[in-house]
């Protein structure tokens, strides 16, 4: 994220400059602003990819999310109750599945985070080229 960061923030503060010194066509204003909005996007997702994963859909009396939902009173009444262990383990159990489907979403978003960041230099590389190219 940061080595985009600094590519977008390079580009817009570089950008009067570049028109300026070199001869843009079509093609370099577009190649241009393509990177410039891969980055965004990329920041983007990485940026909701990197925030915590929480679901309320169950009580569960060991998950924070759940824990959380319910006042101090009915925290206390409820985990001073005793349960089976087998109530534990299905509590686990559910536990287990909701943050493996949280993290499979938020590596998914990562997946595609770096395919933009790939996408985004492979359109860098023909932009630098462009520019020494058309320096005027």
């Amino acid at each position: 994220m940061g080595l985009s960061t600094f590519v977008v923030g390079g580009l817009v503060a570089a950008y009067p400059t570049v028109l300026s010194l070199v001869n843009c066509s079509l093609f370099v204003h577009l190649n241009m602003l393509s990177v410039i909005g891969l980055g965004i996007a990329t920041m983007i997702i990485v940026i909701i990819a990197s925030t915590p994963f929480l679901s309320k859909s169950t009580e569960s009396m060991l998950y924070f999310g759940s824990i959380s939902c319910m006042t101090k009173e009915q925290y206390h009444v409820k985990s001073g109750t005793v349960c089976l262990e087998e109530d534990e383990l299905i509590d686990l159990r559910t536990q287990v599945h909701q943050l493996s489907c949280g993290l499979a979403y938020k590596f998914k978003q990562l997946k595609l985070a770096g395919t933009l960041i790939t996408i985004q230099f492979c359109l860098f590389i023909p932009l630098i080229l462009l520019i020494v190219c058309n320096l005027k």
